[in-house]
């Protein structure tokens, strides 16, 4: 049993993402503090800045827009901090989906980069590292939140976690409080 073992473990390889080139963030780019000021004009600030965000959160995440999706972006980094790509939330109260992986699929090519895999990934451990324990949330604008409160937060980005996310979490602290919607 343990030769069979430790064979099916040095032929396992973990899963892993692509590193995009950070300059793709700028696509997306805005300027928060310069919309904010007369955010009443738009409404896709308004709807962030109502939620509670500053201008300065919104920067220092790297929040943007994508005019193409009509979606706020959220780039979304391995627990390195390297960009591996983004996520859309529509602002819009009837848009569905309400989050979309933003990227290329198939022969259509719209913004230069591949999709992520999201069941890879675990949104926000680039911020905090190691902890002894995380808050473990649904939405990406849930571990924002938490992070201006000094709460030690992480997403799986949905209502369900794959076994590759739950090892990657494991790593990174040792206790895990479920808040989900």
């Amino acid at each position: 049993f343990e030769a069979r073992h430790k064979a099916a473990k040095e032929r396992h390889v973990e899963p892993q993402v692509t590193v995009l080139d950070p300059r793709i963030a700028e696509r997306f780019d805005v300027d928060w503090g310069h919309y904010a000021e007369s955010y009443d004009s738009y409404p896709d600030v308004r709807y962030m800045l109502d939620r509670g965000f500053t201008p300065a959160t919104l920067e220092e995440w790297g929040i943007g827009y994508d005019y193409d999706s009509k979606r706020i972006t959220i780039p979304v980094c391995d627990p390195q901090g390297n960009l591996i790509g983004f996520k859309g939330r529509a602002w819009k109260r009837n848009a569905r989906p309400k989050y979309l992986v933003l990227g290329d699929k198939g022969k259509r090519q719209r913004y230069g980069f591949q999709t992520y895999d999201k069941s890879l990934v675990v949104f926000g451990l680039d911020k905090w590292g190691e902890v002894e324990t995380y808050v473990l949330v649904e939405g990406e604008l849930d571990v924002i939140s938490l992070w201006v409160m000094d709460i030690p937060a992480i997403c799986v980005g949905g209502s369900s976690m794959s076994v590759a996310q739950a090892k990657l979490i494991r790593q990174y602290c040792d206790e895990v409080t479920l808040f989900f919607d």
